[in-house]
């Protein structure tokens, strides 16, 4: 048997998440089935192009941790024609995580969950994990305490339904519900896909931010500019040594305003198994 963690991570939350969730899987595994050495754990970050090639195949012994970020409620709808292509299981059994930025996972869970089944993989468990917001000053300093007590009862779950031979049972999904559409602060709807990253003078040109974004979107020649796809995810942002990306799209601040007003109340991380 091996673990998979398997996981698309333009700021590193999710593969924090992904990564821990997989080795304490391996460690319950190993402690209730009196295993001679821990099932080995495998990373498989996909987050940028480069990672998005070359398909993947998975046994039936395997077990893979598939997780992604929440955006808008639902999987990052730009990788979603890529993953359709990617990954395939042979009865493979998976358990899905997102994570979420303390507003709402919504439909994510359940998408991803979907979209695995139908690559051949069968889903035993569900996971939602609250984490800082990728651009938003809510759910700083998660995943917490509570947050990994949450992600160890759901692995310790996962290993009693695999211990009673139920890990053939796929989890039955809920309807996908449409986006989540952005507000503005005054409430009215927020409009910001076309906003991209600007730089600062202080950049020093060293190319960190090309090199992982997860669209390619940023030019190889010049950081400044930005001729691809922008998703929004931040990763040039909180990657960038000196500090020099930043967004200044009026709908797009009012938006973050928005999230930093109403989204305070903590939201818990939960799993189904």
């Amino acid at each position: 048997m091996t673990i998979h963690a398997v996981f698309f991570s333009p700021t590193g939350n999710t593969e924090h998440v992904a990564a821990y969730t997989a080795h304490r899987l391996a460690q319950v595994i190993e402690k209730n089935e009196d295993m001679s050495g821990c099932a080995p754990v495998l990373t498989d970050n996909f987050t940028t192009p480069q990672k998005r090639y070359v398909a993947r195949y998975y046994a039936v012994r395997d077990i893979v941790v598939f997780g992604v970020p929440v955006y808008a409620g639902r999987v990052p709808n730009k990788i979603l024609p890529q993953l359709k292509t990617l990954f395939y299981g042979n009865g493979t059994k998976a358990v899905v995580l997102v994570t979420f930025g303390n507003r709402s996972y919504g439909s994510a869970l359940d998408e991803l969950a979907a979209l695995l089944s139908v690559q051949g993989f069968c889903v035993i468990g569900k996971l939602a994990v609250g984490v800082g917001h990728a651009f938003a000053n809510i759910g700083a300093g998660r995943p917490d305490r509570e947050d990994f007590s949450v992600i160890n009862t759901f692995c310790d779950n996962v290993q009693r339904k695999l211990m009673a031979g139920c890990g053939h049972k796929q989890l039955v999904n809920e309807p996908v519900a449409p986006y989540y559409i952005p507000l503005r602060e005054d409430g009215n709807k927020a409009s910001f896909l076309k906003a991209k990253p600007l730089t600062t003078c202080s950049c020093t040109a060293c190319m960190i931010c090309a090199a992982h974004c997860p669209m390619g979107a940023i030019s190889k020649d010049d950081p400044k500019a930005v001729p691809g796809t922008c998703i929004k995810c931040h990763s040039c942002i909180v990657r960038c040594p000196q500090h020099a990306k930043y967004f200044a799209d009026e709908d797009f601040l009012s938006h973050k305003a928005m999230l930093e007003k109403n989204c305070l109340t903590r939201i818990e991380s939960a799993f189904f198994v």
